[in-house]
């Protein structure tokens, strides 16, 4: 009863789609930013179902085939601008940067390098940035401790971050890293991941998991690397991957980290906005009660 009359209503919320019914309040705008849980079918009097990545719209309309006409793929936007600068001077650094928390794929990174040749990963580092406390969606301290005896069976040259929210402190990681590896296996909680994208937008050449919310932006050895997640031996796959990828040399990493970057570029506010603004008055134009 409290909002105010607006032309377009843009909610992220389960219940207010359920409640607005005119168009008094806006054309209900549905923005989905999760994979659907059913409540697609709830929602056939809505304007807009506007996802995040083309795997949410596909899940959208396996859930409500009758809304196919109203989906719609526009993704969020970096929050931050893109800047084309070059770093010559990465370290052999290979970044993770997220909750450690199991979805994330933490462990199966840290397996993954106990079978990496120790020649290949000798002279490379690994840093893991994020909240592992669980009021901040990480998944304990057990599990870090668990996750750090792991990595010390590694062999690898591992160190432990912790979290970083300064956007400065973060760009620095990235900027300073050659290879972000991401091996999400939440095949259910991603729609689209903005540190794989932020990562991109700082010059650096992803690895990511098989997820279908990465194929919006990560092209298999062009814009990034990725990995069969869904194997039988992840872990393995995994582990063959970095090796192939370590072996590629500096400079072809830097080509598809440059690549990353352009491609990044296309989830600046600067380009993503024009086309919600687009989106809305398209609605609006083909609306008879405006």
């Amino acid at each position: 009863r409290i909002l105010p009359e607006a032309d377009i209503l843009v909610t992220n919320t389960f219940c207010l789609p359920l409640l607005v019914r005119g168009t008094k309040r806006g054309l209900v705008y549905v923005h989905v930013q999760r994979g659907p849980k059913g409540q697609m079918r709830w929602y056939r009097h809505v304007a807009r179902l506007c996802a995040v990545s083309r795997a949410i719209a596909d899940d959208i309309v396996a859930e409500a085939p009758q809304l196919r006409e109203k989906v719609r793929v526009l993704p969020n936007a970096l929050p931050f601008r893109s800047e084309q600068l070059p770093n010559e001077k990465r370290e052999q650094t290979l970044l993770f940067v997220g909750r450690v928390h199991p979805e994330k794929g933490i462990e199966l990174f840290l397996r993954a390098l106990r079978l990496v040749p120790a020649e290949v990963l000798t002279g490379w580092k690994v840093e893991i940035v994020g909240p592992h406390e669980t009021g901040l969606g990480g998944g304990g301290e057990g599990f870090l401790g668990s996750m750090q005896s792991v990595g010390q069976e590694s062999g690898a040259d591992l160190a432990w971050a912790g979290k970083v929210f300064d956007p400065e402190e973060l760009a620095s990681h990235y900027r300073s890293a050659l290879v972000f590896v991401y091996p999400s296996v939440a095949e259910t909680g991603e729609a689209l991941p903005v540190a794989p994208l932020e990562a991109m937008a700082h010059g650096c050449a992803p690895l990511v998991s098989g997820l279908a919310c990465f194929r919006d932006y990560i092209e298999d050895g062009v814009t990034g690397f990725v990995f069969a997640h869904r194997a039988a031996e992840p872990e393995r796959e995994l582990a063959a991957r970095l090796t192939q990828v370590l072996g590629l040399g500096r400079e072809k990493i830097m080509t598809i980290g440059r690549a990353a970057q352009m491609k990044a570029a296309e989830f600046d506010v600067a380009e993503v906005a024009p086309r919600y603004l687009a989106d809305f008055e398209s609605l609006l134009a083909g609306n008879t009660t405006r």
